[in-house]
């Protein structure tokens, strides 16, 4: 019984402190946001890349644009 309670002790506390840490990354480090034109880029020029790269040969599974350290697309 008691290394039952200790495991499963053990499982909520590593889970409340992945929690935590998730948490504490996703506030503390996270990317700010913009729009295209505001950081000088067109928006029709993003989308015209989207849809070449779909054409493409290559499998994209995300796309991330960042321009003066701001996420725009």
């Amino acid at each position: 019984m008691f290394n039952y309670l200790l495991t499963r002790g053990l499982r909520v506390l590593t889970l409340s402190l992945l929690s935590i840490n998730l948490l504490f990354a996703q506030t503390n480090r996270s990317l700010p946001r913009s729009t295209p034109e505001a950081e000088g880029v067109s928006s029709e020029a993003i989308n015209q890349f989207i849809e070449a790269a779909s054409k493409s040969k290559h499998e994209f599974h995300s796309f991330m644009l960042l321009r003066h350290g701001k996420v725009i697309s």
